[in-house]
């Protein structure tokens, strides 16, 4: 086995337990004090932490599936499912970064049904951001790949 694989293997592996243990957690808070939960610091953390445990999975099945045949439809979906994880994190941060200014500087409670309006227009960004990368060839791959990665076979569309 690769070094790069084992060391993929070890580091994702630890960033997963430790996102699930800041999950369990937070459910564990909830179950004790759910004002203690709703809190929007302990809400943002639970963002984070699932996010970063989306983004380990991809990394880890990634390291798993390592010699993937690379014109294979699973080669295709780990892919696929990386970025998805990818571009999940990017507007996770980017959907904390817009509640920390709403109630810092607007100083506006977040309600249940903003949060809901929030979280599905993050899930549909990342489904569109996901079917644009797929539209560029990031997913089907570049020509003479040397492991099961995401690109594209033109530099341009790869850039992008």
């Amino acid at each position: 086995m690769v070094l790069s694989s084992q060391i993929g293997y070890i580091l994702h592996s630890i960033g997963t337990v430790s996102s699930l243990l800041v999950l369990f957690c937070i459910m564990g808070f909830s179950d004790i004090d759910t004002k203690l939960a709703n809190r929007i610091i302990i809400c943002l953390i639970a963002a984070i932490a699932l996010a970063d445990l989306l983004s380990h999975i991809g990394e880890f099945y990634s390291a798993w599936n390592g010699g993937l045949k690379y014109s294979s439809s699973l080669c295709h979906s780990v892919i696929g499912f990386r970025l998805f994880a990818r571009t999940f994190y990017a507007f996770t941060n980017l959907t904390i970064g817009f509640h920390l200014y709403r109630s810092l500087v607007q100083i506006k409670k977040s309600t249940c049904k903003f949060e809901c309006y929030t979280w599905i227009a993050v899930s549909a960004m990342t489904t569109i951001f996901t079917l644009i990368y797929r539209g560029l060839g990031a997913i089907s791959g570049v020509e003479r790949k040397v492991c099961c990665n995401p690109g594209a076979n033109i530099l341009a569309l790869n850039t992008i």
